[in-house]
């Protein structure tokens, strides 16, 4: 059986070595050349190192709810997310230890997220299990129905007790959302001022949310600084996101509604606004969903 073998290449400083040489000790091949060092590691090795980097191992899924936290378990990760009035989220998978990551604990606020209303909208299984339709049927029969029915009704209820947490306005504001939920919730949480400024400009709000991909160079406290932002106009939050601070961008951002944004189309926006033609259409347009600002930011269907 044929040994792998992976580089680990080493660049020597100011010092030189004189001679080019290979040697092979410690089950190492160590070539030598003028400025870099190649050791070259079996295949084994590189994955006993990987190992380290995560304990990761895997077990059964689910959600589970305890001490104020949501578990996520998966086959290759597992999301932590502590609730409301503090929500921050961790994340382990099978290449990496705990990390904070924001993209997994949105994924699982849209997949997830509902309103209050539908705490129980599974209802619990009787025992004898009994189908929706009211059929009963006796233990042990149609078994995977009756898993499935425990399934949903148990996962309903722990993200019931997780969402609960949340204010009911707060929670319907973000509903109205179909991206990047889990920005809006540490904004609305940790921002006084927020859930105001969602319900006159929602696309303001949501750029604020995540203002490091507006802001350049990015801030190294990113909520600290929209919590700054709440006390000031509409029209220097638009300057410090790179908007121009007039009162008919303003206008223009207040015609979008939560559904139609994203950072994608917010982007092309922010550029499209350099435009005089572009700056007129969205003036005079009444309203603003996805298709139309994708049509007037793109300078090619802008023409016609």
């Amino acid at each position: 059986m044929k040994k792998q073998w992976y580089i680990n290449v080493s660049v020597v400083g100011r010092g030189k070595i004189s001679r080019r040489a290979s040697n092979f000790r410690n089950n190492r091949i160590i070539i030598f050349s003028t400025r870099t060092l190649f050791v070259l590691l079996p295949m084994l090795h590189l994955q006993a190192n990987m190992k380290k980097l995560s304990d990761f191992r895997k077990g059964r899924t689910g959600l589970v709810f305890k001490d104020g936290k949501l578990y996520d378990f998966s086959p290759s990760s597992v999301v932590v997310m502590s609730a409301w009035p503090n929500p921050k989220s961790w994340v382990k998978t099978s290449k990496q230890g705990w990390h904070v990551d924001r993209k997994m604990a949105d994924n699982v606020l849209l997949n997830t997220m509902f309103p209050m209303s539908h705490r129980h909208q599974y209802p619990k299984p009787q025992v004898p299990f009994t189908l929706y339709s009211g059929q009963m049927m006796l233990p042990g029969h149609l078994w995977y129905e009756e898993w499935h029915a425990w399934f949903t009704y148990r996962k309903q209820i722990t993200l019931a007790d997780y969402y609960d947490l949340i204010p009911n306005d707060v929670r319907m504001e973000i509903l109205l959302y179909t991206s990047r939920r889990w920005h809006l919730l540490n904004i609305f949480a940790r921002c006084p001022g927020a859930l105001d400024l969602s319900y006159s400009n929602p696309a303001l709000l949501f750029a604020l949310a995540s203002n490091w991909v507006f802001h350049k160079p990015a801030v190294a406290r990113p909520i600290r600084a929209a919590r700054s932002l709440m006390r000031k106009k509409q029209k220097d939050i638009l300057e410090w996101l790179g908007f121009p601070p007039t009162e008919s961008v303003r206008r223009i951002l207040a015609k979008i509604k939560q559904p139609d944004i994203d950072v994608e189309g917010l982007l092309y926006l922010r550029k499209a606004m350099k435009n005089p033609v572009a700056m007129k259409l969205l003036c005079f347009s009444s309203k603003l969903n996805r298709d139309n600002l994708m049509s007037i930011s793109d300078r090619r269907t802008r023409l016609h």
